[in-house]
């Protein structure tokens, strides 16, 4: 239209060099490739590290069909401190055992029941103080 060959971002980054465009791309690709397996492996360890820390303060714990545990449930009321709330205030009973960390759990409330599933962090065994 303008009686010139148009300038692309190609042109302008090897405005300069003297790479062929194969060669340039080639590069770009192993590079990028290098990057990739370095963040995969960063992650890695830091996921490593994070499970590490965590397992620190976890303790794992075995519950049998039929125990009653106590569910965490961390609602928050509107108007109410948190330093009066019950999280441990659920009731159900244990359904069955999915995994060495997931339980299948029965809930009872006033109308219906339901079976949801819990990690094992957020049970603990109920004990009545009768």
């Amino acid at each position: 239209m303008t009686g010139r060959q148009p300038r692309w971002n190609v042109d302008l980054i090897f405005h300069n060099e003297n790479r062929a465009l194969p060669d340039f791309v080639a590069d770009m690709i192993e590079r990028l490739e290098y990057v990739h397996r370095l963040v995969g492996e960063n992650l890695q360890r830091a996921a490593d590290k994070a499970a590490e820390w965590y397992d620190k303060r976890s303790r794992p714990q075995v519950f049998n069909p039929g125990d009653k545990v106590r569910i965490y449930l961390p609602r928050r009321y509107i108007g109410r401190t948190v330093k009066w709330q019950r999280f441990y205030g659920t009731i159900g009973k244990v359904e069955r055992r999915l995994n060495d960390v997931t339980y299948v759990i029965l809930l009872t409330n006033s109308s219906r029941s339901e079976q949801k599933l819990f990690h094992v962090d957020k049970l603990k065994l109920y004990r009545s103080y009768q």
